[in-house]
């Protein structure tokens, strides 16, 4: 809803995933069981200096018009302050990210992540405890590209 209201028409893409963010190590290894009982943990790594776990949801989540096969567990960066909450969904785009920044060219873009070479994706900050991000393949088939 927060991507709509700032004028980004999603309806042709795909939520795959949302992500939620820990308060702490205590605090994601409680969610990692909560979210054990209803998903498998396909991949857990170190992702800049944190755990980030990637889980795949034992029965879609219909959003609208989405199937969301997938939650993302996120751990603090060291000496990182923040609440647990919801911290971002991604949409799977089947566009460039130039082609998608070119259509909404008066947003405050971060391009920071566009050339990692695995979990390449486009950022926007929606507030200050949400983003969302937008990338060109589904989170399940790019952590077998990491694990292989």
């Amino acid at each position: 809803q927060e991507v709509e209201k700032i004028g980004i028409d999603v309806s042709k893409y795909n939520v795959d995933h949302v992500a939620f963010q820990t308060f702490s190590s205590e605090d994601y290894e409680k969610m990692k069981l909560e979210f054990e009982a209803i998903s498998h943990l396909e991949h857990e790594a170190q992702v800049n200096n944190r755990r980030v776990g990637v889980f795949k949801l034992n029965k879609l989540f219909q959003y609208k018009n989405n199937s969301i096969t997938a939650i993302e567990l996120l751990e603090p960066r060291s000496g990182q302050v923040c609440t647990s909450h919801w911290e971002h969904a991604e949409f799977v785009i089947n566009e460039s990210y130039k082609e998608l920044m070119a259509r909404y060219p008066d947003l405050s873009w971060d391009v920071s992540s566009i050339e990692t070479p695995i979990y390449n994706h486009l950022k926007l900050k929606l507030n200050d405890l949400m983003q969302v991000k937008f990338h060109l393949m589904d989170i399940l088939e790019t952590i077998k590209l990491d694990v292989n």
